[in-house]
């Protein structure tokens, strides 16, 4: 009895991973169907997967590591420039260097050492925040690539691993930051099917591919 009372929970936690991943795939398909703007309420369900399996904790690294790809091939969301190219890209080199150290090493001196000093960096680009309603307000570094950057910086300093702050993280990902504002069109597509696929692979529903 006992037995399959587990088997029955295992299957409803199963059903509940696969639906959330679901949910992620709409998102895809909402941004190739419409010529209008999608809220990122519909990457909501990255809190749950996040949340629910302990090996998603690399899941920062990952978005820093796919920032650069999609950077490096001409494909930045940014539509400001605080700082040059040559500027970014040494810039990405270092933070992925000493978040790769930190995320295999945590704790450790050195590594802990230069990423508060690169945080201390991103603040002085653009120092401040924007307030938009009495309790809610946005950093004003209106650069999608360098605002993902401090954030990420900042969650590993802080320890913040939680399925709020990946969420949070995948906003910066997926969205140019315009006027500081979270919206995903079409040029979105190619960021949302990545974290897709980073949660089919973390939880092995590699059948959900044919849905992309």
């Amino acid at each position: 009895m006992y037995r399959g009372v587990g088997l029955y929970n295992d299957i409803q936690h199963i059903e509940k991973y696969r639906n959330s991943i679901l949910r992620l795939i709409k998102a895809v398909q909402l941004v190739r169907d419409t010529n209008d703007f999608v809220h990122t309420t519909k990457l909501m369900s990255i809190i749950r997967l996040y949340d629910w399996n302990k090996s998603c904790d690399d899941f920062y690294l990952y978005l820093l590591e796919k920032s650069w790809f999609h950077f490096k091939n001409g494909n930045s969301l940014a539509k400001s420039h605080i700082i040059t190219d040559q500027e970014k890209t040494e810039l990405y080199g270092e933070v992925l260097s000493c978040v790769r150290n930190f995320h295999e090493n945590r704790n450790q001196g050195p590594a802990k050492n230069r990423l508060e000093e690169l945080y201390g960096y991103f603040q002085k680009l653009s120092p401040g925040w924007k307030r938009f309603y009495i309790h809610t307000g946005r950093r004003t570094l209106e650069e999608p690539d360098l605002i993902l950057m401090e954030y990420i910086i900042s969650c590993y300093l802080k320890d913040s691993h939680n399925g709020y702050w990946a969420f949070s993280l995948a906003q910066f990902y997926c969205c140019d930051y315009k006027n500081f504002r979270f919206k995903m069109d079409a040029q979105s597509e190619g960021r949302i099917m990545d974290i897709v696929r980073y949660f089919i692979e973390k939880y092995s529903f590699f059948d959900l591919l044919e849905c992309l």
